[in-house]
């Protein structure tokens, strides 16, 4: 067979576009990926971020429990009946389970310890100021069981 007598046909034509489809696939593709890395990258900033946040939240908390417990402790520090069951108070801390149980909306729990003994005081605490709280009411209960009055009245 002679080459001069093949006949060549021509390539078929089809519908041809101007690529704006497999433009949009890519595009659709990078912004997947994309939102993949960010949420990656989020994931594990928060992870590494969240431990700092609640190292900062503790040592804040622990603050405001110290200067709480620091300024209701001076309110009954004088109190007769602190003086003659509790002593010299060497530690008096708040108890937030237990004022979270405690009836009344001002009404905090401390565990107390003194030169004389130990129990925990319920009192009604009232914010004077930043640096004042005022003990309007409360109790002693002894580890004993004995509980006591901190403001009795006066006959």
């Amino acid at each position: 067979m002679d080459p001069s007598d093949v006949t060549y046909l021509p390539e078929p034509e089809g519908p041809r576009g101007d690529g704006t489809a497999k433009v949009l696939l890519i595009l659709a593709a990078l912004g997947g990926l994309a939102v993949v890395i960010c949420c990656g990258v989020g994931a594990v900033m928060v992870y590494f971020v969240s431990d700092r946040f609640a190292e900062f939240g503790e040592g804040m908390m622990g603050v405001i429990n110290e200067e709480f417990s620091s300024q209701v402790a001076d309110e009954l520090r004088d109190n007769p009946v602190m003086q003659e069951r509790i002593g010299e108070i060497d530690q008096f801390e708040v108890d937030w389970d237990a004022s979270m149980e405690a009836p009344g909306e001002n009404e905090f729990v401390f565990h107390v310890r003194g030169s004389k003994g130990e129990g925990t005081v319920t009192a009604d605490c009232i914010t004077v100021s930043a640096e004042k709280e005022d003990v309007v009411s409360g109790t002693l209960e002894m580890d004993d069981g004995t509980t006591y009055d901190l403001f009795p009245e006066e006959p």
